[in-house]
């Protein structure tokens, strides 16, 4: 998945943010199967601690989990590697689906979503949910 990398992202921001906005838009209007319900359920009841989640659409959350360790992170939003500002995603997909890509930050920078791209190291979501285990 070139696509999805940190070095796509790096060499040619604009061509990542272009072909990576139509599937970055479906899997924000995905919803929650029986077995995310059953998830929630569970944890409410006390009966698991948690989810550890390799996906980053936010289902487990759409269904009602509250202790969800996401290790590979979300779509819910961005940020900007240069001066740190946090966004919301869903504004960022509307602007590149208009042509203006990429999407920058007051400061200039490109924002990046908040996911692990191939080539990124490991988050401390990751070591969290080894402990977890």
């Amino acid at each position: 998945m070139e696509l999805l990398s940190r070095s796509a992202l790096s060499r040619n921001p604009a061509n990542f943010w272009t072909r990576s906005e139509p599937i970055f838009r479906e899997m924000s209007t995905a919803q929650p199967n029986p077995c995310h319900y059953a998830l929630a359920r569970l944890e409410e009841k006390g009966l698991i601690r948690g989810i550890v989640t390799q996906n980053i659409d936010s289902l487990h959350q759409l269904a009602g989990s509250k202790s969800v360790l996401e290790v590979h992170g979300h779509l819910r939003s961005a940020h900007c590697p240069g001066c740190g500002a946090h966004t919301d995603m869903r504004p960022l997909l509307d602007q590149v689906a208009k042509g203006d890509s990429p999407p920058r930050c007051s400061c200039g920078g490109v924002f990046r979503p908040d996911v692990v791209l191939f080539e990124d190291p490991l988050p401390d979501a990751f070591h969290v949910a080894w402990q977890w285990a």
